[in-house]
This record gives C-alpha cells, structure tokens and sequence, in this order.
C-alpha cells in the first residue's frame, strides 16, 4: 500500500469558503457558515501540497470547490495562480473550478483564460426542472444566468465540463444536456444524488434502476460518438478503468480514492473528502498545527487507506470487485451506517461494468 501511495498523484481538494449564494435542495453542506481562507492560510496549502507530490515526482491537481468558490475576492485567486505559476517545477501544476456558475464574472473568467484554469459547472436539465431545483437564496431561477455565464466562458476558450447532478425526476433530460454539451464541445459526467451525513434527501435521491439507466445511456451517448467525440462518464472513466486494470485517479470506482484526494476546508481541517466536511471522525487533523506530511499518515486516514473489496464481506466473491473496490466509502457510511460496507449503488457498477465490458469486445471482435 505505501508504495502505491507514494506513486500516485494527491489531487487537493480546496474550500475557500463555505458560503454559498444559492440553496439548492439536495445540497450536502449542511448549515451553511461565512467562513473564508485567509491568503496565508491559501499560500501554506499551495507550498505543502505541492512540496508533497513533487517530493514523489508527481503532478498537483487543485480543484477549487465550495461552498461557492467564486464568492472570494479576484485578488485571492490572482495570489494563488500566480504564485503557483511562479514555483519553478519540473512536475504540472493545474487547477480547476467547480462553480455554479451563477456568479462568474468577465474579470474571474479573464484570469481563467490568463492561467488556464479549466471549470465545471452544474446544469441539471432544462430550465423547468433546473430552476425548481437550483435556485438563488431569494428563490429566483438560475437557468438562464448560467447558460449566459457558459456563453461567456466559451467565448474566451476556457476548457469547460457541464456536471448534471440526478435525482429520480430528471433522467429523461440526459441526452438534452448531453447533445447540449457535444454541440459545444464540453465534458459531461453526472452525479447521483444520495442520503448524505445531513440530510437524506428522500424526495431527491435516486433510486439504484434509475441511476444505472442514467449510466447505461451516458455510457451509449459517449461510446457511439461518431467525430469530434467529447469527454463523458461514467463512459471515459469506465473504460479507462477496465483498460488500465484499475489504475485510475478518480473517486469514481478508483481503488481507493484516499489515494488520490483530500480536502480541505476554509480552516485549514483536512477532510477525506468534501462530504466528510465538519464530521471531527473524519477529520486528519489542521495544516495550520501540523505539517501535511505528518497529516497524512494520521490513523484516521491510514485506516481508510485500508478500505478496499478485499476486505468488505459482501465484496469477496464478486466478479467486478477488482474495478469495483466496494464503492464510495461515504454511500457506505451513510446507507449503511458502516464504512467497511460496500456502496448501495452496487447494484448499478456490477451492471453498468458488465455493459461496458459487452461493448467493448463487441468492438474488438468487430475490428
């Protein structure tokens, strides 16, 4: 395990805040606070992890989340890309900017454009379901302020990916925001929304057949490209993880995502990743008290490092369970109150695994 620790990238996760301007419904944050990362706290975060992954020749990765992350001031984000562009190393050094969308502003989208700073924004279907369900603390729509945002940040070829986040009531929309994303050549993936540590959003949360069909059609929209073929997953991420034999940097069926991520809140708490936020079980410990280093090998996480299908009962027979690994460890703690327990989506990566496998070989056979 120690050596596949230290052969693998460590991709940080950063909250600058805790804030956000809008209330969707199936948000995981819970109680919602106004906390914000200071410069010095910022530039600490940046120097260590960096430090860290260069000290094991690998690239940095810092995925700048929230909260909502454009609530900080442009000074801040100025500071951190050009400090990190100033850092004379030989290994990459990216970020990119999971938002709303709501707020971007041309002058955050100008210094994008400067340092190359990739977005995400999430967009979960039409107008009439994405403002039902997406929507300002005022309860004002979002909808057509976004796509506006999205025009904008086209316009100064800003790398983009549409993340549509599903529920039980917005399936049907999947090839509409697919099309949507392949028309304009953005990346497109999707995410389940699920009973996390606060609430269990049994209104949203979709039901395993519903989110396996969401994954089948993303998968057939991607695999049937026919030119010009755009980023989608789960397809991409599946098949890379069957072709690569499970070596993937990804919280999505990744061997164990500790590997890869962690996060880190406005306080400098360090979490396994954002929706452990402000649960002290999970905390590593505080990069403002303690070296990341030394974080890194606390017993908290050392004992999720340990998660995997080897040791999860249900996961021992199981035919899929080398791309598998049990799943997300915090569908596992909230479904099953236990985290050496396998995902409630199980179900849906056994299917959706044998579905893209049956494609693949067609391919193979075919050619």
């Amino acid at each position: 395990m120690i050596n596949y620790i230290k052969e693998s990238p460590l991709n940080i996760l950063i909250q600058p805040t805790d804030n956000c301007n809008l209330e969707c419904l199936y948000c995981y944050k819970g109680n919602k606070g106004n906390n914000k990362m200071s410069d010095d706290l910022m530039l600490k975060v940046l120097t260590e992890s960096i430090a860290y992954n260069s000290k094991r020749k690998n690239s940095t990765l810092f995925i700048w989340h929230g909260g909502e992350p454009s609530i900080m001031p442009l000074s801040f984000y100025y500071k951190a890309f050009r400090f990190t562009e100033n850092i004379n190393s030989e290994y990459r050094i990216s970020h990119t900017f999971q938002t709303n969308g709501y707020l971007i502003s041309e002058e955050l989208l100008d210094l994008f454009s400067q340092f190359k700073v990739s977005i995400s924004i999430s967009l979960d279907g039409p107008a009439n379901y994405h403002d039902k369900i997406r929507f300002t603390k005022n309860k004002k729509g979002t909808h057509k302020v976004i796509l506006n945002n999205i025009e904008k940040a086209k316009r100064k070829d800003i790398e983009i990916g549409i993340l549509m986040s599903i529920t039980n009531n917005n399936v049907q929309y999947i090839e509409q925001i697919f099309r949507y994303c392949y028309d304009n050549n953005f990346s497109f993936g999707i995410n389940p929304i699920s009973s996390d540590l606060f609430s269990k959003h049994e209104d949203l949360e979709v039901h395993p057949q519903k989110y396996l069909e969401s994954c089948i059609k993303v998968f057939d929209l991607w695999f049937f490209q026919k030119k010009n073929p755009i980023r989608a997953n789960p397809g991409f991420g599946v098949t890379q993880l069957i072709l690569s034999q499970n070596r993937i940097s990804d919280c999505f069926l990744s061997e164990n995502c500790q590997y890869t991520f962690i996060s880190i809140d406005p306080k400098g708490n360090i979490y396994p990743c954002n929706r452990f936020d402000n649960n002290e079980g999970f905390k590593f410990g505080n990069i403002l008290n303690t070296d990341l280093e030394d974080i890194l090998i606390s017993p908290t996480r050392i004992k999720l490092l340990e998660r995997c299908g080897n040791i999860i009962p249900e996961c021992q027979n199981c035919e899929i369970r080398k791309y598998c690994n049990g799943g997300c460890m915090h569908h596992a703690i909230c479904h099953n109150e236990n985290i050496n327990s396998p995902d409630h989506l199980c179900i849906v990566y056994k299917a959706l695994i044998k579905h893209a496998l049956s494609r693949i070989n067609s391919v193979l056979i075919t050619n």
